[in-house]
């Protein structure tokens, strides 16, 4: 990060500040993303074809050619991704057209309703969908895309085990959300103990041999 000091900080920069803020939340979805996709950098290029695939498998034709293609304003290309990953989450009695301005209002507030109830994590607003800013499109559509790849909600820390793999894995579908690897000899997996935290094994082990309270 460059072009940015203490100083621009204790002045308040409205301009480098938010420039900053963007880089930080730039890489973290892209960190994000290329955790749970089994090591590989994605890009923006990547995420722009990672959606138009994702709306093509529910028979959606028209795509989008980068994050700052202009029909992405009427926000109906992102209903169609949206139904990739939860099927019957979209009532399509609610969607418009996306012509007329207030269409394209419509549109957007429900897209950003549908990804927050499917448990995407949303920076956007629906002013972001309908003018078409690139930076503001790319956090949504790692944010669908992280929803899609761990088929459940988007933050890391609640996903017990990231799927392995790189491309292949963008295509896992939410109706089969992937499963922790079993322990060898088919126990489950060990649990993460704090610091200091004793195993359940020491635990029932005290138990067996501890006298009943008041005996």
């Amino acid at each position: 990060m460059t072009n940015i000091g203490g100083k621009d900080l204790v002045d308040m920069n409205k301009k480098l500040i938010l420039g900053m803020t963007w880089q930080m939340m730039r890489y973290n979805l892209l960190a994000f993303l290329k955790t749970i996709g089994g090591g590989r950098e994605i890009g923006e290029d990547d995420m722009v074809a990672w959606a138009n695939e994702t709306a093509k498998s529910v028979g959606h034709s028209a795509s989008i050619s980068s994050v700052r293609d202009g029909s992405i304003s009427s926000g109906v290309f992102f209903f169609h991704v949206l139904k990739a990953i939860e099927p019957d989450v979209i009532n399509w009695e609610i969607v418009t057209p996306g012509v007329t301005d207030e269409d394209k209002k419509t549109n957007a507030m429900y897209a950003i309703s549908v990804a927050r109830k499917i448990g995407c994590l949303v920076f956007l607003l629906w002013e972001d969908i309908v003018e078409v800013k690139p930076k503001m499109i790319t956090t949504f559509l790692a944010s669908l895309m992280g929803r899609m790849i761990l088929g459940g909600a988007v933050d890391a820390r609640k996903a017990a085990e990231p799927p392995t793999g790189g491309v292949a894995a963008m295509k896992v579908s939410s109706s089969a959300p992937p499963k922790a690897p079993a322990a060898v000899g088919g126990a489950s997996s060990a649990p993460i103990l704090l610091p200091g935290q004793p195993s359940p094994a020491a635990v029932a082990k005290a138990a067996q041999t501890s006298k009943p309270y008041g005996r």
